[in-house]
């Protein structure tokens, strides 16, 4: 019997998620999924959106800051472009079901669950209508949230909020992807990368305004460690330029941690000196390009 069930959960795994491993580069934005209709699909910009990352309950008294109605425990809040989708599933689904496979695919593309709940805990169905869509119906007992997010490498975030409920024992998925944009423009696979004078480890003032806009995402909701890397050009002795990358590597981190507050533990400080350049120190131009300090973000 258990090797019966195992066959159906994996046959519905591959019904629904059909082509997830061949299209790893496909927004989610757009993702289809293969045995559920397509009920609707609405684009919009967001200001100030607050994302649930607890139960939604009611408040019924007004503040400074807040009217009275549905709020969650928990949330952050984002400016962005988003996309919710709805998809109705056949009756041989379940919620419970749909709810295991979409955590699959938040799995294989590399998201984070932040927030999961079933049922009642959820909090109120009529608060999650409010927050996401006036599509979603049926009854707190038979729903399941789930909202996930991932750092990308240049700081850009991704969020996922998704609500599934039963409608006379028809899954309802209502899923709003949420793209943010980068703090500033970065090279690939880059969140920042600053060049420097020669011999020199100093920052520009305009340089220290890009730092402070990468620190205000990373303490906003950074699900990632940084690693932060020196440089230098091949100009001078190899034990001389190993000193001027660690000072680099080492005063962007004092910064970060010093003046703008982000958690030391999750920054890593290194130099390598001249090695890895990125262009031929033979010119003034590709030294200039080799004097640097990168920030990469390791996703957790």
């Amino acid at each position: 019997m258990t090797g019966i069930v195992m066959n159906i959960k994996s046959l519905l795994v591959f019904s629904l998620l059909g082509g997830a491993f061949a299209t790893q580069a496909e927004s989610l934005s757009e993702y289809k999924f293969k045995e559920a209709e397509l009920f609707s699909s609405e684009s919009k910009i967001l200001i100030n959106r607050e994302i649930p990352l607890g139960a939604l309950t009611f408040a019924n008294q007004e503040t400074n800051v807040r009217t009275e109605g549905y709020y969650p425990e928990k949330s952050v809040q984002l400016n962005g472009k988003a996309k919710v989708r709805i998809f109705d599933f056949s009756r041989q689904y379940s919620a419970f079901h749909v709810a295991q496979l979409l955590e699959e695919l938040l799995e294989q593309r590399g998201y984070t669950i932040r927030y999961r709940c079933q049922e009642i805990s959820c909090g109120d169905l009529i608060g999650w209508r409010a927050s996401l869509s006036h599509f979603i119906d049926g009854v707190e007992n038979r729903q399941q949230v789930i909202v996930a997010s991932k750092t990308n490498n240049n700081l850009s975030a991704s969020y996922i909020v998704s609500h599934i409920t039963d409608i006379d024992s028809q899954p309802r998925l209502v899923m709003e992807v949420i793209e943010t944009a980068s703090p500033i423009k970065s090279a690939p696979n880059r969140a920042l990368t600053l060049n420097f004078d020669v011999n020199s480890a100093q920052f520009t003032d305009e340089q220290k305004r890009q730092i402070g806009s990468i620190a205000e995402v990373i303490k906003r909701d950074s699900m990632c460690n940084y690693k932060i890397t020196g440089f230098a050009d091949s100009q001078g002795d190899e034990a001389s330029n190993l000193i001027l990358s660690e000072t680099r590597a080492y005063n962007l981190s004092k910064l970060l941690i010093d003046q703008y507050g982000v958690p030391a533990e999750i920054i890593d400080v290194r130099g390598v000196g001249e090695a890895h350049p990125l262009k031929n120190n033979n010119s003034v131009d590709g030294r200039a390009a080799n004097r640097r300090v990168e920030l990469i973000p390791v996703r957790l």
